[in-house]
This record gives structure tokens, sequence and C-alpha cells, in this order.
């Protein structure tokens, strides 16, 4: 099934000066999402390159392509191998995996349709953004929002995958537009986000809830004031209920769809709240939704044991940890020892009275580093540490010896002597 709608999503990478589809853009390279087939989950891409000399433009294609006849003043290009189609007119190259889409390209090019150009959401996104950008995004959250909505009517994928999709469609209306711009400076590369919301959009506050999966040895022995993280999200929705004007996302663990798991969150979720509140949605594990997108759009974050709490200290944002992960005590989290603790965090928060601990990023940022970088040691035993499936890669114990493996030695030293385990 294919809904084709423009998404008007760009990603381009900065250098020069050229025109994308009739915009003025600083841009060499440029790339729009304008369709979705919502059965198989592909899209139709159209990428623009800047060509200054149109002749060796064509005759680079050529080289990969056979001629398929000219639109619109473009001279067209097949792909030797069937998997795209190209165009080169006017100082542009433009490749395609979709005829319609190419042509769309061109029109757009020769003023024959809309442009970004003429997009005041899209200019007013831009001009926010860093000047000196190395890669520029923006995505008309409306446009995927009309997209999802038709592929939840359409029932791709099931019942309950269209359930989700629709969900998704109402939560992505509320947004006119997401950007992004990726820069370096001195200190590294940057990236900064910035979204839009629909004028009149729901404005209600945002609580994310960042769940683990059940065989996650990061909980297990980790209760603080609740009897498991189920006795927890039970609590966090029945709260959900009596505070209508606050939404919730409950952001399933996404390992749970690829990785067997025989209590899922989810099912849970179903099973004991056949009908969740209104303002509760449940992302299921396979939803395309980042930690970081969460997390910047969240008012507050709520978390048992999960990781994810150290990412929404980093953002600045107060997050209340119910459990006792590793990262509990350290400085920049608001910890609560029981349900009435819980309870009342969540009543100063409502009141405007709940804010993150003074320096919770800087504390977060450098707990990140230690935790992620210097605390978890590559031992190089296997072939991958990741994915399966794994081998051995030690072939003699002699492999083992001191001397041979430094990560070896650290950790001996530590359990041996007593030392700190880092490299």
């Amino acid at each position: 099934m294919m809904f084709s709608t423009p998404i008007v999503y760009r990603v381009s990478m900065v250098d020069g000066s050229s025109s994308v589809q009739n915009q003025k853009f600083r841009s060499s390279t440029s790339v729009g999402v304008t369709s979705l087939d919502a059965s198989s989950g592909s899209a139709h891409y159209v990428a623009f390159v800047a060509s200054s000399d149109d002749g060796k433009a064509k005759d680079a294609v050529a080289k990969d392509a056979k001629a398929d006849g000219d639109y619109g003043g473009y001279a067209l290009y097949a792909d030797n191998k069937g998997k795209g189609e190209a165009a080169v007119g006017d100082g542009a190259v433009l490749v395609s995996n979709d005829t319609q889409t190419l042509h769309d390209a061109i029109d757009a090019r020769n003023g024959k349709a809309d442009s970004l150009a003429s997009d005041g959401g899209f200019t007013s996104a831009m001009d926010k953004l860093p000047a000196d950008s190395l890669v520029r995004g923006y995505v008309s959250t409306q446009k995927l929002a009309e997209l999802a909505g038709m592929a939840a009517l359409g029932g791709a994928g099931g019942s309950s995958t269209a359930a989700q999709t629709q969900a998704l469609a109402k939560t992505l209306d509320s947004i006119d537009s997401l950007s992004f711009a990726a820069w370096a400076n001195g200190n590294g590369y940057r990236l900064t986000m910035r979204s839009t919301l629909k004028q009149g959009a729901d404005q209600s506050p945002l609580v994310v809830l960042f769940t683990n999966v059940t065989w996650d040895l990061a909980t297990a022995g980790r209760d603080e004031a609740f009897d498991g993280m189920f006795d927890w999200l039970s609590a966090t929705l029945t709260l959900a209920e009596r505070t209508p004007h606050v939404r919730f996302i409950v952001r399933v663990h996404p390992a749970e769809e690829h990785v067997l798991t025989k209590d899922r969150v989810l099912d849970w979720i179903h099973a004991k709240w056949p009908r969740l509140p209104a303002n509760v949605t449940a992302m299921a594990p396979g939803t395309q939704a980042s930690v970081r997108t969460l997390t910047q759009m969240a008012d507050l974050v709520l978390t048992y044991c999960s990781t994810t709490g150290i990412e929404a200290a980093i953002y600045g944002k107060p997050i209340v940890v119910a459990g006792a992960p590793h990262y509990r005590g350290k400085g920049f989290t608001i910890d609560v020892r029981s349900k009435v603790e819980y309870d009342e965090a969540f009543g100063k928060w409502l009141r405007g009275d709940l804010h993150p601990p003074p320096d919770a990023p800087s504390l977060a940022r450098r707990y990140f580093h230690l935790f992620f970088l210097r605390y978890h040691i590559s031992m190089g035993w296997t072939t991958s540490p990741l994915e399966p499936p794994f081998a051995l890669t030690i072939r003699d114990l002699s492999e083992l010896l001191p001397g041979r493996n430094r990560a070896v030695d650290v950790v001996c030293a530590g359990i041996l002597e007593g030392r700190e385990i880092f490299l």
C-alpha cells in the first residue's frame, strides 16, 4: 500500500551555493523523502547534487546508466541494474528510485509545483539553525502525521500496529516541524534539534517513562520504592488517570522487538489496562522514536532502572528514579525511597516546584563518560561483543598470561589487589 504525499524532508550537506527544488539554499547535496510504502516500510526519495558542467555530468551518469529520453528540459537516465533513475539539467543531477518522484522534483525546479522556498515554516526553521552548519535537516511532521494516519486507516501491519501508528500520527499532528543541524567547533562536533508546535496544538505538559526489559540484570535486586517495575508502572498509570491534563508516553524498551522476551511490558500493559487513559500513549518497541527526541520533548522523565535517566539529566530534565540503578545517588537525579515519596515528587512537579539538582547536566556528563567509556572494558575475547553468533578468539591459554592483555591485567589486579577497575 503506497501513500503518496510530500513529506518535505531534507538533509543537506552545506557547501557552496545552489538552488534545491526551487529553494535558495546554501547546499551542494540534498536528499528528500516524498512518499512511503506502509506495507514494506520503503520510501521514495530524490537526491540533488549541484553540477557546474551539465555535459560532464551527463558523461559521468552515462557510465552506469542508459539514456531514457527527456522530461522538462532534463536528460533522463535509467540505471543499468534497474535500481534507480537520474536526470541531468539546469546545473543539477537528480537521482531517485521512482519515476514520478523524479518528475515531481523536475517540476518543482521548473516552478510548476510547490517548493520549500515558499514555505514560511521551512525558511523560519532554517534561519534559526547555525549558519555554519555542516549538515541541515528539516521534517514537516504534519505530512508525516498525514501518512501515518492513512497507514493506520489502511490497517497496515495488523490491528495492533495500526493502533500504534494512529497514536504516532496523533502525536506528530501536534508538531508543525522538526529541524536539526550538525556543526563543528574547537570542542568537536555538535548537534542541535528544534521543534515547532502546531498553532493551537495541545501544549499540556508531557511525562515520558522509559522501561527496562524484564530479564535485564540491571533491574535484578534493584527495587527501592516499589515491588518491581510492574508495580511502578501500575502506580504511574494510576497517576495518569488522576491527571488527565498531563500527557504520558510509555517508551517500551526496543529490545523487546528482537530479543526473546517472555514477559513483555507492552503485553502486561494491555492485559492490566485494556483501555488505557486517553492521555497515555504506549509506544511499541518497534516504534521509531529516539531517546534524544522523547527526552527533549519531555517536561518530566520517569525511570525505574533505565540508563536513559543519565541522558535525561544531561539534557537538564528533572528525572525521578524509582528503582536503584547504578547511577542513583550520584547527584543528578531525584531519588525516591517509597511510594509516598514518588507521589509527593510528582505532586511537586505539577506545582512547578520540582527541579533538577544543581549542576545535574555537568555531573551526568562526567558520569556518562566514566561509566560507558572507562568502566566498560572490552576484553577482546569474542568475535562480537553485541551481536550473535559469538565465537571465542582465544586459541591458547597463554594469551591470558600477565602482560599479554592489558584489559585482563587490569581486571585481575582489581580482583586480587582491590584496585579500581578502570582503563
